[in-house]
């Protein structure tokens, strides 16, 4: 089953080791930063094996430079409706 995880929130350490051994186990799995959640693009230790994206106007209206593919809202809306299910941490 394909999973898109939607973080919403800046992640401490132990939900950032939850993520990174998600996406390793699974690799049809992917992440997605919306909201606070694009902070985690700033963290070294974060660095999932699984596809990432960031929403872009998230990403912009927090002043964060990025490498990370940065989607619209309507790349989101197209993701969620590809993978199975959409869990929001």
């Amino acid at each position: 089953m394909k999973n898109l995880w939607l973080v919403t929130k800046n992640a401490d350490e132990e939900t950032i080791a939850l993520l990174s051994r998600t996406a390793e186990a699974d690799q049809d799995d992917a992440l997605v930063l919306v909201q606070d959640g694009v902070y985690l693009l700033m963290k070294q230790e974060f660095s999932p094996a699984c596809p990432l994206y960031a929403l872009r106007p998230d990403v912009s209206a927090r002043g964060i430079k990025t490498e990370a593919n940065q989607i619209t809202y309507a790349d989101l809306v197209d993701l969620i409706l590809r993978y199975d299910r959409a869990i929001t941490l």
